[in-house]
């Protein structure tokens, strides 16, 4: 359930795309590339509303500033689209990177701070 102040745009709350083939094929190579050289585990607290440390096995691959920009200029079209909102409102607030989730980690349902 999300708190009052967002608006769902979806009866579920999300929707799945398809992003750019060159694009996903980039970020394939990116995280091919440093995944076992610059990923680090992420030590999240036990009792994390969101993703428990002691149920969940994750592993974060920031990205470079180059792709981070595209990332924000490629799905700005296709978020607002989905939002059905301008492109222009859209606020760019955070970008984890690429995360990998190990064999049986649990990623509980939740909103990312506002």
């Amino acid at each position: 359930q999300q708190p009052p102040t967002f608006k769902n745009f979806t009866k579920v709350g999300f929707a799945i795309r398809s992003i750019p083939e060159d694009f996903m094929q980039e970020l394939r190579d990116y995280w091919l590339a440093g995944r076992l050289v610059n990923s680090s585990p992420e030590n999240h607290p036990k009792l994390d509303h969101a993703l428990s440390g002691c149920q969940s096995d994750t592993w974060m691959l920031h990205l470079n500033d180059q792709l981070k920009q595209k990332v924000y200029e490629l799905m700005r079209p296709i978020l607002a689209a989905w939002a059905g909102v301008d492109p222009e409102k859209l606020k760019q607030t955070a970008l984890y990177g690429l995360r990998l989730y190990r064999q049986g980690s649990i990623l509980y349902k939740h909103v990312d701070k506002k």
